[in-house]
């Protein structure tokens, strides 16, 4: 809805890896390090440029998210505004999307305080 700030920073991810996903009936939450992620939108997992899974409210998580467990991030980039792409050690990219223009799409929180609502 608000679109994904161009000079987002969360350079505490790097070097961080998810543990755990945590389901909901239409959210996917998940923490990096001291970064929290609550998802309401599309997320898709890619291997070597090709989408291996995809997770979008009220369905189970594939299987295929498993293997960005425990994945050290390397990077991350915001595509135009309206995709965060967080990339893992081993090739593995996660993709996090605004697809709304009504509602919210997901929430970033950093245990410093910092709300970010996209």
């Amino acid at each position: 809805m608000y679109k994904i700030p161009i000079n987002l920073k969360i350079d505490k991810i790097i070097g961080g890896s998810i543990s755990q996903w945590c389901i909901a009936r239409h959210s996917i939450c998940f923490n990096i390090g001291i970064v929290n992620f609550h998802v309401q939108s599309v997320i898709s997992l890619e291997n070597k440029n090709n989408t291996i899974a995809q997770w979008w409210g009220n369905q189970s998580l594939d299987a295929m998210f498993f293997d960005a467990l425990d994945k050290k991030v390397v990077c991350y980039e915001i595509i135009h505004d309206v995709t965060l792409m967080i990339r893992f050690e081993g090739g593995i990219v996660l993709r996090i999307m605004d697809t709304s223009d009504q509602y919210e799409s997901f929430v970033i929180i950093i245990k410093d305080g910092k709300v970010i609502i996209v």
